[in-house]
């Protein structure tokens, strides 16, 4: 059963090339649904039910949406879907502050990795980021999904 990850991102260039990589991805079945905006993200999200094993797995958000407010878009999904949280903290609630120091630690990390790794010329951040980042991502949903879940 395929993995269902819900990408909320305006260009729709970027969504089919993420869109590509997840559906042809060797690591497990994907499905991916494709929204323009955070507030059609959280509509859907809205529907989903938190007891449903196929609904969204994982949710791929652009933060530099028109309708994106920093930290505030984090809350918005976290609190229209919070079996998502659940699922990737293993808690009976979401977990605000463990996600924002993993997150800001990997922005740093990536910074870092990204000024030294090609020295002297320097990679953007943001290409280290996704990276490693989506071999997170992709490394969480393959084991979802060997799981069954």
């Amino acid at each position: 059963m395929p993995q269902n990850i819900l990408l909320i991102q305006e260009d729709p260039v970027d969504a089919k090339a993420v869109r590509e990589v997840l559906i042809h991805s060797r690591d497990g079945s994907f499905q991916v649904e494709w929204v323009t905006c955070c507030s059609e993200g959280l509509e859907r999200l809205a529907g989903e039910s938190e007891q449903s094993t196929n609904g969204i797995a994982a949710v791929l958000i652009d933060l530099f949406l028109p309708d994106s407010h920093g930290i505030e878009t984090f809350d918005r999904l976290f609190r229209a879907a919070p079996q998502i949280t659940r699922r990737l903290t293993r808690s009976p609630a979401p977990q605000l502050l463990p996600a924002a120091i993993t997150g800001a630690l990997l922005l740093v990390l990536s910074d870092l990795v990204a000024q030294r790794l090609l020295a002297p010329a320097q990679l953007p951040v943001g290409v280290v980021t996704g990276a490693v980042g989506g071999v997170y991502l992709a490394w969480l949903l393959a084991g979802q999904w060997r799981k069954g879940n």
